[in-house]
């Protein structure tokens, strides 16, 4: 019985966490996300943007910034060239993982293949690969509103 009773409780709290979060969206016109995870542990939400250009996914994302509070970003390049993008926030009790990429060179930076390193070069900022880095909004809006330079891969 106890198992049911807590099974119960656990549904009507994710049905709660689900409806609080399509109202957000709706009520904040934000953009439909591609996946959304929401976990009773934390409670937590993940929402993704994988599909479609590259700098429209991570506008998506920074569409969410004005709705919610104790907003955090991040990012990490890979040596392959992908730049994801996160934004952990909280909305109530809830901590949301919102996330974004695109290839650099899709948003105007460029990659630096050195002998034994690999950067990258984005908006005027160096960025490491595989070191996850606090970022700023306003160097994301920077790299939105850069214009679409000729992606340059640079090889030594």
């Amino acid at each position: 019985m106890r198992a049911l009773l807590a099974h119960q409780s656990g549904t009507r709290h994710m049905d709660r966490l689900l409806w609080r979060l399509r109202s957000h969206i709706r009520s904040h016109n934000l953009p439909r996300p591609n996946t959304i995870t929401l976990s009773d542990i934390g409670p937590t939400v993940a929402i993704d943007y994988g599909v479609g250009q590259g700098r429209q996914r991570v506008r998506n994302l920074m569409a969410w910034i004005p709705s919610l509070a104790d907003v955090s970003l991040r990012w990490v390049l890979w040596p392959s060239g992908y730049l994801a993008v996160i934004l952990s926030a909280r909305m109530g009790a809830a901590t949301f993982e919102i996330s974004a990429g695109a290839d650099i060179r899709e948003l105007g930076g460029t990659m630096d293949y050195q002998r034994h390193t690999v950067s990258g070069r984005l908006a005027g900022h160096a960025v490491p690969t595989e070191v996850v880095s606090p970022v700023t909004e306003t160097v994301l809006n920077a790299v939105l509103t850069a214009g679409n330079a000729p992606a340059v891969v640079v090889a030594a």
